[in-house]
């Protein structure tokens, strides 16, 4: 194969990869549309989809997650950490009072589950995110209600739902 040809075809399979890594996301997307729409979260007010917004919450919740994301190599440890994140993030977001009493019940959740080293773990990685959300993206007040995450070929797909 000539390396024009090479070049040729290397294109073709990158168009192909990103067609079906835009797939996948839009997956996730229509799937979380779903969830925000049947569930009773907003009671019946209607809820409006706004795309193309300068800041996509997915994006801004990953870059949050970023010093951890190593660590979650499977679909399973992707989607706890997603999980303690919107609850560290929402959490940042709230008066101290609401805040500590969110934190206890779900500490209280995590340790009937996994039990007390768990629940220190997750207590401790909670508080980090907490300082980080504080630190860094403190101007950000959008309270995060729902995600959806969908697994393409090599990665993980994001879809976030908040209130601006």
């Amino acid at each position: 194969m000539s390396k024009k040809q090479h070049q040729k075809k290397h294109k073709r399979d990158q168009k192909r990869k990103e067609k079906h890594q835009q797939g996948t996301a839009e997956k996730g997307m229509e799937a979380l549309k779903r969830q925000v729409k049947s569930g009773a979260l907003f009671g019946e007010r209607e809820v409006v989809f706004q795309f193309g917004s300068p800041e996509k919450m997915s994006e801004i919740l990953l870059a949050f997650l970023e010093p951890y994301r190593e660590y979650a190599t499977t679909r399973g440890a992707f989607e706890r950490l997603v999980a303690v994140g919107v609850l560290a993030w929402n959490a940042a977001i709230l008066p101290h009072e609401q805040r500590q009493a969110l934190l206890d019940e779900a500490s209280k959740s995590i340790q009937a589950a996994a039990g007390k080293d768990d629940a220190e773990v997750y207590t401790a990685l909670v508080n980090d995110l907490i300082k980080r959300k504080e630190r860094y993206f403190a101007s950000n007040k959008r309270r995060i209600v729902s995600y959806q995450v969908t697994e393409g070929k090599d990665t993980f797909h994001l879809a976030v739902a908040s209130l601006v």
